[in-house]
């Protein structure tokens, strides 16, 4: 589990996937964009949340051929909701020379066993994959009942 969290780069990378969502910047000038940070939530979220949406062969953005279905609006929805949550990553590191194994089965059936294996580990930690990046239904619930995009007050930040 990753403690640190990088609340500049988790705004940043929020606004750069709502970008993409909405087709305003093409999947390389999104990736350029990135900034480099050590939290490994936004490692993952970009490995196995971001990433896969779009082609990274050819330069596109995500309208016509390649426009998000409602599962993949739904789907980045809650990870820009995360970012802007405030919350930790909880979801286990998987690290070391056991991934050798993982890593050349998952070769073999063209990433079928690394999900698996991945998934697995996840629910023995007691995480809830179907909220990932939240860790628990509750989380992601609670976090929806108070989103942070409307959190505080109008009237008082214009007054500043």
């Amino acid at each position: 589990m990753s403690e640190f969290i990088d609340g500049s780069a988790r705004k940043y990378i929020a606004r750069l996937v709502r970008r993409l969502a909405a087709g305003a910047v093409t999947n390389r000038q999104f990736e350029d964009a990135l900034p480099l940070s050590e939290e490994k939530a936004l490692h993952d979220i970009y490995v196995h949340g971001i990433w896969p949406l779009y082609d990274d062969i050819e330069e596109h953005k995500l309208v016509e051929r390649w426009a998000l279905t409602r599962e993949g609006r739904t789907w980045l929805a809650r990870i820009v909701l995360f970012l802007r949550s405030g919350l930790p990553y909880r979801y286990p590191e998987i690290t070391g020379i056991s991934q050798i194994p993982v890593v050349l089965l998952s070769l073999f059936t063209l990433g079928w066993f690394g999900r698996f294996w991945t998934l697995r580990k996840w629910r023995s930690a007691g995480a809830d994959e179907a909220v990932w990046p939240f860790f628990t239904r509750s989380e992601y619930e609670a976090t929806r009942q108070h989103p942070p995009f409307f959190a505080g007050n109008a009237h008082s930040r214009d007054s500043n």
